[in-house]
């Protein structure tokens, strides 16, 4: 938990946070309408309005003890905290890479993936493929909104500039910590690979997404670009800046490392990569093709707009099962419950249709389904989300399944997501085929895996190319039989 002492007159409480802590999200870019970003808060603080007194009460908070930092001003002292989020550690990195082909006498390398809700960065000696600090934070973006669209909608009204400056500010805050860690120089730093998805490739980069925000929905620069370093990062004015190949606007480079890193541990076996955040992203390889996908799946999975959702930090519930008549809670940390993340949403799913408290139509006879004594319980809003959340995902899929006449490829479940998720949860609540639950693994963060590959070896790299080249992108928003699908995956049964 992290603990702050704020001083305030008259100050919305959420902007003297972001002074102390640039990472907090706010959901909704501080509208008042989420209630996403509630913080544990006491001291001298404002009366509390109707407005943020019912969106507590909505997310089964207790107005006595949290407040909305977007809707109350400090007036004096406060103490506010926060849950950790989850950090990468060293074991969740690739054991085996590529030969460095690098120099020797600046052996040392930055692999950083720009996610919508975390970013991470591994600082790796080339040579011996140690990994000497690993890092990890919230995007700092997500005051503008917790999703790409919001973004961009407000980087068209001002200008990409503010986004650019919270990214580099937060990577060179992230890089600076991981070299006192590691009590290096960063003169030794000679070679940086950034990857994410297009929109925040084009934020890094400073450039206006607007394309990519509408209609036909296209990106001008699907970069595969190596840079001085020292235009984006200037204390590593001494390093190359290498960003992989996108390949499309919503198909972005993190899908690019992802392939690349599962074909580098599993050379011609056909398998399918999916990436289930806010935009499901999903690649399916098979011989000598390879067919991609994205498909608006909203931020239930993030627990975003989720009653009592969070983030995968510490608190968040992950996991729910009956045990001897009473349901059980598996939290992050062990620690006692203050919300649940996308994977225990699922799990919760579950477990409401085991018991009947949820229909596979996606009714609940009762307004919320109580997960046992840990004071959280999931709505029937909640499911609704949860609902559209796996039907994009699920008819993703087996579009995806359709094309490429594979009917069994290995699954592979990209980030915290997939790491925490049981498959065959997902297959129960029908988020995947009951076909792939057998043959589904945790993948870990593929794109910083992907992005490793490419720090350490230059040569690497022509594959990151070749795969986005060979790359189809099968288009799903005017595809009839993704909107049928849509609907008939709605249902919560297994498929």
């Amino acid at each position: 938990m992290r603990i702050f002492k704020l001083y305030g007159a008259n100050e919305i409480l959420s902007s003297l946070m972001l002074k102390k802590s640039p990472d907090m999200s706010l959901p909704c870019g501080g509208r008042g309408i989420c209630g996403g970003c509630h913080v544990e808060a006491s001291g001298d603080l404002s009366r509390m309005s109707a407005l943020e007194r019912r969106l507590l009460e909505k997310k089964g908070l207790d107005p006595e003890r949290f407040r909305l930092a977007c809707q109350c001003e400090a007036m004096g002292e406060v103490i506010v905290k926060l849950p950790e989020t989850q950090a990468f550690a060293l074991a969740d990195l690739p054991a085996a890479l590529p030969e460095h082909d690098g120099s020797k006498d600046a052996p040392l390398g930055f692999a950083i993936d720009i996610g919508t809700t975390t970013i991470a960065l591994a600082l790796m000696d080339m040579p011996s493929q140690v990994a000497l600090s690993v890092k990890s934070a919230l995007n700092p973006q997500g005051v503008f909104g917790a999703d790409v669209l919001s973004r961009i909608s407000y980087s068209n009204e001002n200008g990409p500039h503010e986004l650019k400056a919270l990214i580099r500010d937060k990577l060179g805050e992230l890089m600076s910590s991981a070299l006192k860690e590691a009590n290096a120089s960063e003169k030794l730093v000679s070679r940086i690979c950034a990857t994410g998805n297009t929109t925040m490739l084009y934020y890094l980069m400073g450039l206006d997404p607007r394309e990519i925000g509408q209609a036909p929905f296209e990106a001008k620069r699907l970069f595969g670009e190596t840079l001085e370093a020292g235009s984006v990062f200037p204390q590593l004015k001494n390093s190359e800046l290498y960003i992989p190949d996108c390949i499309s606007a919503y198909v972005g480079a993190d899908i690019t490392c992802g392939i690349a890193y599962l074909e580098h541990l599993y050379p011609g076996e056909p398998k399918l990569l999916a990436d289930a955040g806010t935009n499901g992203e999903m690649a399916l390889m098979g011989g000598d093709r390879i067919w991609c996908c994205a498909t608006a799946a909203g931020p239930a999975f993030e627990g975003t707009h989720i009653s009592q959702g969070m983030i995968a930090a510490d608190g968040a519930i992950y996991g729910v099962k009956a045990k001897d008549g009473e349901i059980e809670v598996k939290t992050i940390g062990s620690l006692p419950p203050i919300g649940i993340c996308g994977t225990g949403l699922i799990s919760a799913a579950r477990l409401a249709l085991e018991t009947g408290a949820l229909e596979e139509s996606g009714y609940m006879e009762e307004e919320s389904f109580s997960l046992g004594n840990s004071g959280i319980a999931i709505s029937s809003q909640d499911i609704r989300q949860l609902q559209m959340a796996k039907s994009a995902i699920a008819s993703g899929i087996e579009i995806l399944l359709e094309e490429s006449k594979l009917s069994a490829p290995a699954l592979y479940l990209a980030g915290g997501f997939g790491h925490s998720l049981d498959p065959k949860d997902a297959a129960f609540i029908g988020l995947i085929p009951e076909s792939l639950a057998g043959v589904s693994h945790a993948a870990g963060n593929t794109a910083l895996h992907g992005a490793l590959l490419a720090l350490v070896s230059e040569k690497s790299r022509i594959k990151f190319r070749e795969a986005a080249k060979k790359a189809c992108v099968v288009q799903l928003s005017n595809n009839p039989k993704f909107t049928e699908l849509y609907m008939e995956r709605m249902a919560f049964s297994a498929f």
